[in-house]
Order: C-alpha cells, then sequence, then structure tokens
C-alpha cells in the first residue's frame, strides 16, 4: 500500500513542458523617407535658425507635414520629439526673419525720408 502511494506521488509530480514563450514584440518602424523628413526638418530649422533664416521655413515644412501623418495614424510616433523640435525651431526662424523685414523696411523707410 505504501508502495502504491509512492508511484501515485510520483506520477501526479510529472512535470510538463513549459509553455512556449510570447514571441519578442515587432516593433513597427516607419518607412525611412518619412524618418528622413523627420531628421531633415528638424536638421534645417536648426539651421535656418543659426545661418540663413529662410531654411528654416523648409524645416517647419517637413516637420509639419511629417507630424499630419502621424497623427492620422498612417506613420508611428518614434520621432515626435525630433518632428516638434523641427517645427518649433522653423517657427523661431519664421519669427526672427519677419522681424529683420521690419526692421529692414524701417532702416530702408528711414533712409528714403532723409536722403
Amino acid at each position: 500500500m505504501k508502495a502504491a502511494k509512492v508511484a501515485d506521488s510520483k506520477a501526479t509530480n510529472t512535470r510538463t513542458a513549459p509553455p512556449n514563450p510570447a514571441p519578442p514584440p515587432q516593433h513597427h518602424r516607419p518607412a525611412p523617407g518619412h524618418r528622413d523628413k523627420a531628421i531633415a526638418g528638424f536638421v534645417l530649422s536648426l539651421v535656418g535658425l543659426l545661418v540663413f533664416w529662410p531654411l528654416g521655413i523648409l524645416g517647419y515644412t517637413f516637420a509639419n507635414t511629417t507630424e499630419k501623418r502621424y497623427r492620422t495614424g498612417e506613420l508611428p510616433a518614434y520621432y515626435r520629439g525630433l518632428v516638434t523640435a523641427g517645427k518649433v525651431l522653423g517657427i523661431l526662424c519664421m519669427v526672427a526673419l519677419g522681424i529683420f523685414i521690419v526692421i529692414l523696411a524701417a532702416a530702408v523707410g528711414l533712409g528714403m525720408a532723409n536722403g
């Protein structure tokens, strides 16, 4: 009788193989062209702010079109921070360009008035 209990306990303690682990998550990466537009928007806005203000307008345009694609769900939001930074820098470039044009117009107006 004791032998039967030992055999029963061994039979119930048999180990089964662990369940298959879940596959690693598959990350969806954006298409290279759109990632490049996000990076280009940031770089153009940064260069525009530091060197040549009209480049900021182009950088803002790239960043804005890429953000629209993120909002509609066509692209995942991997580079959303970069796109936002590109838009902000592009806006700063446009503000600086506007201030420059106003100052230039005032200087030309004063020069013509004195001249």
